[in-house]
């Protein structure tokens, strides 16, 4: 008789360590699952974030080019810059609010520049000075109506003065 109470009380989990082991379990699975929601969200602001600056930075990179090679350089209104290029070609640079994106126009007809998975909210052109040109460009996601977390907007800003003004 005695030796069936040892086997007994050797064999198993008492409810109070049953109760802890589930308890720890739980908490840890909390934790974990907490950490995964957290890497996916980020995750997802992450790579929205990569989308708008690469494109906002091609096209302010397109602009400043466009305009360190032109020779003659007009802005027409803040949205629409005109220039002559080398060849004599006038290109006209545009922001179409409406579109939400910008257009290049070597006489061919427009081509939009800006890549279409964003949206190009501001775009300006200042002339500082008879040839200097401030470009002033705000950029977020195509999203129109993003989650709280998800919100990405990036505003740049740069100076362009034509190659042939420097030598």
């Amino acid at each position: 008789m005695i030796n069936q109470r040892q086997n007994k009380s050797g064999a198993g989990f008492t409810l109070i360590e049953l109760l802890i082991y589930i308890t720890l379990v739980a908490f840890i699975s909390v934790i974990f699952t907490s950490f995964v929601i957290d890497v996916v969200k980020n995750a997802g602001r992450a790579i929205v974030a990569k989308e708008v600056n690469q494109s906002a930075r091609m096209l302010l990179a397109r602009l400043d080019q466009e305009i360190k090679t032109g020779n003659n350089v007009t802005v027409v209104s803040p949205s629409q810059l005109t220039l002559t290029d080398y060849s004599g070609t006038t290109i006209t640079l545009t922001f179409d609010g409406t579109a939400d994106a910008v257009f290049y126009d070597n006489g061919s007809g427009p081509v939009v520049i800006s890549n279409p998975t964003v949206r190009i909210t501001y775009l300006s052109f200042n002339q500082i000075s008879p040839q200097t040109i401030a470009i002033n460009l705000a950029v977020e996601q195509k999203k129109l109506n993003p989650p709280p977390t998800q919100r990405y907007k990036l505003e740049l800003v740069s100076t362009v003065i034509p190659r042939p003004q420097l030598y």
